[in-house]
């Protein structure tokens, strides 16, 4: 997904502008609201699709010259393909006479699962509750412009948020090479 440094910081701004676009719209009506957001979600999945058709490009390029080699594998892995499929015929009949398996759940990746969901929940409602607060000290204090200085701060959050999960997964990306 992110193969280099600025493609990853990039992405995190991009991330930081549309959550920044979308508290910034709450104080217009209604229909252009719903607008201007659906324009921000449309405009950011256009950039994100060019962005992954020129990170294909790049990596169609340095496959062209497997391609060749590819061929010639081809026709050795249909020789083990048809063996392969002997075989998988033989276990589907011994497979039919065993009874059911149990079902083997592994607790820990349950406990993992459990946590990530409540920390996920928890983040939704503790941003909530700061958004909230950080709008009614603006409004409070007088702000000119409560809901766009809430987007600024907001959009910045994101951006912060969102950057060092990106920076970890360039990283190991490039060290597992």
């Amino acid at each position: 997904m992110d193969s280099s440094y600025p493609r990853a910081v990039l992405g995190a701004a991009l991330q930081g502008l549309l959550t920044g676009v979308w508290v910034a719209a709450g104080e217009l009506p209604t229909g252009r609201r719903r607008l201007v957001r659906a324009g921000s979600v449309l405009s950011l999945s256009a950039v994100a699709s060019l962005g992954d058709r020129a990170a294909d490009d790049a990596d169609d390029d340095d496959d062209d010259a497997d391609d060749a080699d590819d061929a010639d594998d081809a026709d050795d892995a249909d020789d083990a393909d048809d063996a392969d499929a002997d075989a998988a015929d033989d276990a589907d009949a011994d497979e039919a006479d065993e009874p059911p398996a149990s079902w083997n759940v592994d607790k820990r990746k349950l406990a993992v699962t459990a946590v990530s969901l409540g920390v996920s929940a928890g983040l939704i409602v503790g941003r909530r509750r700061l958004e909230k607060r950080w709008l009614a000290g603006l409004t409070r204090a007088g702000h000119p412009h409560p809901q766009r200085a809430l987007a600024l701060r907001l959009g910045l959050l994101s951006f912060a948020g969102t950057l060092p999960g990106r920076l970890v997964r360039v990283h190991e990306s490039r060290r597992g090479r």
